[in-house]
C-alpha cells in the first residue's frame, strides 16, 4: 500500500482497501502482524475539510487543529507526519500510523477520547484509511474500535463515534497537502492506485 498526494488531496492506496459500509459493524478483533501493509513511508500534512487553513498537529503531546494563519516553523513541523504501514489491523483491513516527523519515536494514538502524541504503535496508534465521510478526502477509522472516527472537536482532536450528523462527517474529514515541513525521503516513491470502495 503506498500513499502519495494527488491533485485534489486525496490519499492513494495501493493495496486493495475493502471498504464496505458492513465494515462499521464488524468484529474488532485485531492481529499483530508488522506490518498490515505494504506501504512506503511517505511524509504528509492533513488540513481540515471545514477549516482548510487548520491542519491535524500535536503541541505539548497532545493532537490539536493549528491555529490558522500559522507558518512558524515550528508549527509546520508539528503537523507533518510520516504515514507508514500499521503494527496492527483487522484481518484483511491495511492500517497506518502517523509518526511526527520531528518526534520520530512518537506517533498520534488514542488514549480512550483523546489524541495524544506517545512512543509506541500498537492498536491505538492504528487507523484505516478511507474515503472520507463527507464524500471527498480521507477519514481515519480506529483499529481496535471501528465505530470509532478521528475528528476534531473546538480544534482539539477525540476519537468519537459516528453519530450520523452532517458536522461530524465534515469534522472526522481531512484532506492530504504536501508535507509542510522539509523532510529527508525514508524510501522511493512508487506508483498508486486510487482507494476503491465496494
Amino acid at each position: 500500500m503506498t500513499f502519495r498526494h494527488t491533485g485534489r488531496g486525496h490519499l492513494a492506496l495501493l493495496a486493495g482497501l475493502v471498504l464496505a459500509a458492513s465494515l462499521y459493524g464488524s468484529s474488532t478483533t485485531t492481529r499483530a502482524r508488522p506490518p498490515c501493509s505494504d506501504g512506503v513511508p511517505t511524509p504528509a500534512s492533513f488540513a481540515a475539510l471545514n477549516y482548510p487553513d487548520r491542519y491535524i498537529r500535536h503541541e505539548h503531546w497532545r493532537g490539536y487543529l493549528t491555529p490558522p494563519g500559522d507558518e512558524s516553523q515550528l508549527a509546520r513541523a508539528d503537523s507533518t507526519f510520516w504515514i507508514e504501514p500499521g503494527a496492527t489491523c483487522r484481518p484483511g483491513i491495511p492500517s497506518v500510523v502517523l509518526r511526527a516527523v520531528n518526534y520520530p519515536k512518537k506517533f498520534l494514538k488514542h488514549r480512550d477520547a483523546g489524541i495524544e502524541l506517545t512512543e509506541g504503535q500498537g492498536a491505538e496508534a492504528s487507523f484505516e484509511i478511507i474515503p472520507g465521510l463527507a464524500g471527498q478526502c480521507v477519514s481515519f477509522r480506529s483499529v481496535d474500535d471501528p465505530t470509532r472516527f478521528l475528528r476534531h472537536r473546538n480544534f482539539v482532536l477525540v476519537l468519537e463515534p459516528d453519530d450520523g450528523s452532517e458536522l461530524f462527517r465534515e469534522d472526522a474529514t481531512f484532506c492530504q497537502r504536501p508535507p509542510r515541513a522539509a523532510v529527508v525521503p525514508r524510501a522511493p516513491a512508487r506508483k498508486s492506485l486510487k482507494p476503491r470502495s465496494v
